[in-house]
């Protein structure tokens, strides 16, 4: 009963079920090593076509059947020997240049690990070249993209090949040079080429040999850290925190990490762009009317042309010149506009609203529990120096 539980918790029905999963299973994974040659295959009795040798007047209806699956069979068995010859081939002289990388690396590691550096210098100005390309075309003005539409125009302006060719006459010899097939891969800018795949292979092997026996090559010099790093002038004065795994037991093994340096973030903005949101909310990504268009649209109810700055952002440097700037565009040409900074922007608004405290009209501009109840805290009496957006 446990047995059969467990079968079904697995979603299988029955034991046979789980019999015949298995052996695909089994079949599934001696397919796959025989593909990739990890192990050898069991040696097997020659095959026998005696009704191949035999003149097919000699043989009945059902032998010529049987001579014509055998001749399938031959050169299937012929087409296995030839593969397995080819991988034997190919296996052998795959040894032989590993036994002649060893010989070079033992006897010459310095001189070694430069060839191997600059066949990694080559592949990776030969990727960015071809990423430098991509991103040319994604521009529909670029040069790279314009002569992909001239050859798209070449090849449909092409006069189409006669379907009755004479004898001796100009044939299409297309294809018969393998560089004849790059113009395609020059117009198709979707589906990466076989050479790219190819060369990001060999890169990662390079990369392996050079990370295991070269101590200069460290994981910073490899393609794929060369590729996300967006600034140089950052990357050269950031501290080199380590990448190791943060350790589960801390105090019980020698493994550490920089939590500190980990958590830091290192930011390249200049000082003079953190007021700007202020003005332009949309750079930090708030969907907001600036300080300017707020501003504008207050002033001509106010019928004032007089903004006063108080708090202590209005210290900053040229605070008052920025919001004359962009409130000046705004509104009518006729109407002045004149910014004017409090003579102590960070304590001017406490004292303000201090002295306002104390008046009766204070009260007025109050509101109840029972009014903050029943409309929340976003809502706001209407008064002479609120935002009457949203208020009662």
């Amino acid at each position: 009963m446990g047995v059969q539980h467990r079968i079904r918790m697995e979603g299988l029905e029955s034991e046979e079920m789980l019999e015949s999963t298995i052996k695909k299973l089994d079949n599934d994974v001696k397919k796959a090593r025989k593909k990739d040659g990890d192990v050898e295959e069991e040696p097997q009795e020659e095959p026998t076509f005696p009704l191949l040798d035999i003149p097919d007047e000699e043989l009945f209806e059902a032998d010529l059947k049987e001579k014509r699956r055998q001749k399938l069979l031959k050169a299937g068995h012929e087409a296995r020997l030839k593969a397995r010859k080819e991988k034997e081939a190919a296996r052998k002289e795959k040894e032989q240049e590993e036994r002649r990388e060893l010989e070079e690396r033992t006897n010459d590691p310095v001189g070694w690990a430069a060839k191997l550096r600059e066949d990694h210098e080559l592949l990776v100005d030969k990727l960015k070249l071809r990423e430098k390309r991509k991103a040319a075309l994604a521009d529909r003005k670029s040069t790279a993209n314009m002569n992909r539409m001239k050859s798209i125009a070449n090849l449909a302006s092409d006069e189409p090949a006669s379907k009755k060719r004479k004898k001796g006459g100009n044939s299409d010899m297309f294809g018969a040079n393998d560089e004849d097939w790059a113009i395609y891969r020059k117009i198709n800018i979707a589906v990466e080429s076989s050479d790219e795949e190819d060369d990001l292979q060999q890169l990662a092997l390079l990369e392996s040999k050079l990370l295991q026996h070269d101590p200069k090559f460290t994981p910073a010099h490899t393609y794929a850290s060369l590729k996300h790093q967006k600034s140089a002038l950052l990357n050269a004065y950031r501290p080199s925190y380590d990448q190791a795994e943060l350790d589960p037991n801390p105090g019980t093994t020698t493994r550490t990490r920089d939590i500190e340096g980990a958590h830091r973030l290192h930011l390249s903005v200049e000082r003079w762009r953190v007021p700007e949101v202020w003005f332009q909310p949309g750079t930090a990504g708030i969907d907001a009317a600036g300080l300017g268009e707020v501003v504008a649209s207050l002033l001509p109810h106010t019928r004032c042309g007089r903004v006063f700055i108080t708090g202590g952002p209005a210290l900053t440097r040229g605070m008052r010149e920025r919001v004359e700037a962009c409130v000046r565009p705004l509104l009518d040409p006729d109407m002045p506009v004149t910014a004017v900074r409090a003579k102590d922007p960070e304590l001017d608004a406490w004292r303000g609203m201090s002295q306002f405290a104390n008046t009766e009209e204070f009260k007025t501009a109050l509101i109840t529990k029972a009014e903050y109840e029943e409309w929340g805290g976003e809502r706001i009496r209407r008064w002479w120096g609120g935002n009457w957006n949203n208020a009662f």
